[in-house]
């Protein structure tokens, strides 16, 4: 009896190494797979070329991440098993989510201030307060507009045409900021001339 538990224990560490090399075998095919269909896509022309790669990127996920589970559950303690199949989910989760809202943030955040620095130089100091004050109003209309416009777009040709009119109306924008900071003033005015005053010639004597 005793012979048998020293021989399970034995065979213990060697099913445990075995199976944490099939875990990490797996996940590295897998997300090697993952990332090169994903890059894949940036140099295909065609639809169904692209609907592939993206079958292919799917199925490297779902093995992925059961694989990532099953590992965690092997390695954790009963106990803590629950807690860390929680910390896998929340860190693949936050591996898609928080780059975006970073990329989100740091455009919303980079933006704005460009926008007014170029508004406040246009304007010139005497109308830049005002100027800047119905800019910032511009953007929240354009945004109601925006708003109105892609609901017709999605009620009327589907969401399909919302990224190409986004799309068209960029550069639009582009063209405007760029043509108002290249606009010519008018020619300076001239500094006043003061009227020229003879000087008399100083008394005699002085000096």
């Amino acid at each position: 009896m005793r012979g048998a538990q020293t021989g399970a224990a034995q065979e213990e560490p060697g099913a445990v190494h075995e199976s944490a090399s099939a875990h990490r075998s797996a996940s590295a095919a897998s997300l090697t797979l993952f990332c090169l269909a994903n890059f894949a896509v940036l140099g295909v022309r065609s639809y169904p070329a692209m609907l592939v790669l993206r079958v292919l990127a799917a199925l490297a996920a779902a093995v992925a991440l059961p694989t990532a589970l099953a590992a965690t559950a092997g390695l954790a303690p009963p106990e803590r098993q629950g807690r860390g199949l929680a910390t896998v989910m929340a860190g693949l989760t936050g591996a898609v989510v928080v780059p975006l809202l970073v990329v989100w943030a740091a455009a919303a955040w980079a933006v704005p201030p460009a926008g007014q620095t170029r508004v406040l130089a246009l304007a010139g100091p005497t109308h830049g307060p005002q100027v800047l004050a119905l800019t910032s109003s511009a953007v929240y209309v354009g945004a109601s507009l925006g708003g109105a416009l892609g609901g017709r777009l999605l009620g009327t040709h589907g969401p399909g045409a919302l990224p190409v009119a986004a799309a068209c109306c960029a550069p639009v924008a582009l063209l405007l900021f760029t043509a108002a900071g290249h606009r010519t003033a008018g020619p300076a005015a001239a500094p006043p001339v003061r009227d020229s005053v003879p000087l008399s010639p100083p008394p005699p004597g002085a000096r």
